[in-house]
């Protein structure tokens, strides 16, 4: 139920669902085409943009960027769990802007990690809202 793009190295990169009409998404660790396995390592910019009726994402563990504006307008987001460890500054570059409504979105995050991903995902990210271990 979503769209994929195939990149030179041999990976994927999670387009946008096939309807903005989605109320949760699971963006998945991999995904396969015929007998071949793909990894999901990225969201591209806009993938959940205008997104209305959005209340939950889970994100796989392979994802390591999100595009640009990913969850922008997508005003009634709540959730967004996130399952992976390698996101670094320039990879989450306004990833957030607009999503959820009045700082009620939590982006909950593997334990280890809330510390350096709450700076990165409020900062450079975006996040008007908080970061939780999951």
């Amino acid at each position: 139920d979503a769209y994929y793009k195939v990149l030179s190295n041999g990976d994927v990169t999670y387009l946008k669902p096939s309807s903005k009409d989605i109320t949760n998404v699971t963006v998945p660790n991999q995904v396969k085409k015929g007998k071949f396995l793909f990894k999901v390592i990225k969201v591209s910019n806009n993938a959940f943009r205008n997104c209305g009726n959005l209340k939950w994402a889970v994100i796989g563990k392979n994802v390591r960027v999100f595009g640009e504006y990913v969850f922008a307008k997508a005003y009634n987001l709540k959730t967004v769990r996130v399952l992976g460890y390698g996101f670094k500054s320039g990879k989450v570059t306004n990833a957030f802007v607009k999503a959820g409504k009045k700082s009620k979105l939590t982006v909950k995050l593997p334990g280890n990690k809330v510390d350096e991903y709450q700076k990165l995902f409020t900062g450079e990210g975006k996040l008007n809202g908080k970061v939780e271990a999951a």
